[in-house]
Formats: structure tokens, sequence, C-alpha cells
């Protein structure tokens, strides 16, 4: 989008094979599931994740059809999967998605991303909550309005709840 700028790489983490199996990991499961559709925005999140204890880097698991990346941000143990864009292709999110929540077994599921075309006033690091899960590439483009051809569900209240609730941020 205009008025970003361009983005210089950011170092990645050591990104090592595990050191036990992918359930020893996660165990129950993890904090939040992080998804990426571009290599930036997965990078980006590589560079500030950091290792689970008793690893020497960020973990890189290939499990079923994906490639997951375990390690932490802060306190919360998360999961990075990153999907083709859109949604309803092979590995486009809704299936990705689907299949890492199966696996990983997330309290919370969070796309990363430079939300294209939401807004213009949006800028670098803003963080977008959504209150639906719509898909883009399922709608009827046309010059009074997209017809959406798919359901559009809320989202779930946990991350709504808890962004509406921090202090210090403007809406």
């Amino acid at each position: 989008p205009s008025g970003i700028g361009t983005f210089e790489p950011l170092p990645v983490p050591t990104v090592v094979g595990a050191s036990g199996t992918f359930e020893s990991l996660i165990g129950e499961g993890v904090d939040v599931l992080l998804v990426t559709a571009v290599d930036v925005e997965r990078d980006a999140m590589l560079h500030h994740m950091s290792s689970l204890d008793g690893q020497y880097g960020v973990v890189r698991a290939p499990v079923k059809d994906h490639v997951y990346f375990i390690g932490r941000l802060g306190d919360a143990v998360v999961a990075l999967v990153m999907t083709r864009m859109g949604a309803s292709m092979r590995d486009g999110s809704m299936l990705s998605i689907n299949e890492a929540i199966g696996i990983c077994r997330p309290r919370a599921v969070i796309a990363v991303g430079m939300a294209w075309g939401m807004s213009t006033k949006l800028r670098l690091a803003d963080v977008l909550v959504s209150t639906q899960i719509v898909a883009f590439d399922v709608a009827r483009r046309q010059a009074s309005g997209d017809i959406y051809r798919a359901a559009k569900p809320e989202a779930g209240g946990l991350l709504i709840n808890r962004f509406r609730n921090v202090t210090g941020w403007s809406f």
C-alpha cells in the first residue's frame, strides 16, 4: 500500500529441528496460532519469536501439509504457519487454518498481515480486530458493492474482549 515504504529484511532467529516430538513441544496446545500469507509477514514474526525452554532456537516442524514454527512471543507459546493468499484454494487459509487448529489446538488464532485494502487509515503495526470472518475471494465485485457468496460468521469473543479492554489505545 502507498505510504508504507519499503522493508528491509529482518534477521530471522536460528530455526532448528525439534528435540522431541511435535506433541511434546506443544503439550495440550499452543496459546496462539499465528497465520501469515507471504514471506515478509512470516519473517517478521520469526524475527520476534524466541525459543521454547529446552530448545536452541525457534523449532521448524513439518507436520502433514504444512511447516510450523514453534516458539515464544513474550510468555505465549505460539505456532506460526504460512498459507497462500486467498481462502478457497488448496493451500489457502480455509483448509490450512482448519488443519492447523486440529494439529496445534490453539486458544486463539491471529492472522498477521497487511490487511490489503481494508482502509487507507491503517498504518504499519496497527492492530485490526475483526468482528466477522469474511473471505475476500468469495465475493462478486460490482460497482454498487461486493456481494459475498459465503457465510460471514462472527469472530470469537475472547480476543475482541481482550483488545477492547486494553487501556491507553485508541479505537
